[in-house]
């Protein structure tokens, strides 16, 4: 099967990611000139966005065009098609380490925060206060392990 560049349904595909926006928000979401976005609007370019302008295009669209619908209007093959798949895929599990990451940096400041908050005149809280710094290294260590994945 040969792959074309089809100018028409890569304007209506724009159209649709940008919905309701003004151009130039959507553009500036995807990192380009309004100027630039607008030879493809007018179906003026003979060559077809990169596939990583059109990553970013079906990001900012918010869920409206899949990135495999830019990447099929512009004549880009499975062969390209699966290799930004496997791309957005490694960025997705990078992010989620991270996110991984966050979340656990906040545990060990709510739990820093516990430990300042509790009153050091009662010997419940003094018992208390050294049992979680006893298990503040090691939830140290769990942070800076998933850091380094």
């Amino acid at each position: 099967m040969e792959w074309i560049f089809d100018k028409k349904l890569l304007q209506e595909l724009i159209d649709r990611a940008c919905g309701d926006r003004q151009i130039n928000l959507y553009c500036e979401k995807c990192g380009v000139s309004t100027g630039y976005m607008m030879k493809f609007m007018n179906g003026e370019s003979d060559s077809p966005p990169v596939p990583s302008l059109l990553m970013h295009m079906a990001e900012a669209s918010g869920g409206k065009v899949h990135f495999r619908e830019f990447f099929e209007a512009c004549g880009y093959g499975n062969d390209v098609i699966k290799e930004y798949e496997n791309i957005r895929k490694q960025r997705d599990v990078g992010e989620a380490g991270h996110n991984q990451q966050i979340y656990e940096v906040v545990e060990i400041n709510e739990l820093m925060g516990l430990i300042s908050g509790l009153n050091s005149g009662g010997s419940r809280d003094m018992i208390l206060k050294k049992q979680l710094i006893g298990v503040l290294p090691m939830i140290t260590f769990r942070a800076v392990e998933v850091s380094q994945k």
